[in-house]
């Protein structure tokens, strides 16, 4: 029983050393420069905040306490980033969070297909419908 026991720690002590070896590409990760960097939170609950990376990543960001009514409040926040991708291209893309959800922008993006025109033909005849009786 003893060399069972001893024999399952030797397998997990030369899988957990084997499992720690990694290596790490140095050309790939190398380390990155920031060039700018601006964090300001002020006391009303506003914020602003961003950076520029030495690879030309941008980042920025704004956001406010916005009271929806009197009994509910939340940020509304815009801003953005912008980087380059590895196939060269300079990809943007903006954004804005408040209580409507968040909504990005960017011509990356995917888009959804146009509605077909009989699905639209319906949305429009069910609108013309008086709600329904409860």
């Amino acid at each position: 029983m003893k060399s069972l026991i001893l024999l399952i720690n030797t397998f997990v002590a030369v899988t957990l050393t084997f499992a720690q070896k990694q290596t790490i590409d140095d050309n790939k990760y190398r380390n990155i420069p920031i060039i700018a960097l601006e964090n300001k939170i002020e006391h009303d609950g506003s914020f602003r905040y961003s950076f520029e990376n030495g690879d030309g990543t941008r980042a920025e960001q704004n956001g406010e306490l916005k009271y929806v009514d009197n009994e509910n409040a939340g940020e509304a926040v815009q801003g953005g980033y912008s980087y380059q991708g590895d196939d060269g291209k300079v990809y943007s893309l903006t954004y804005t969070a408040d209580e409507n959800g968040y909504r990005p922008v960017g011509d990356f993006l995917p888009t959804p297909p146009p509605i077909p025109p009989a699905i639209a033909r319906a949305v429009e005849y069910l609108k013309s419908l008086p709600p329904p009786k409860q």
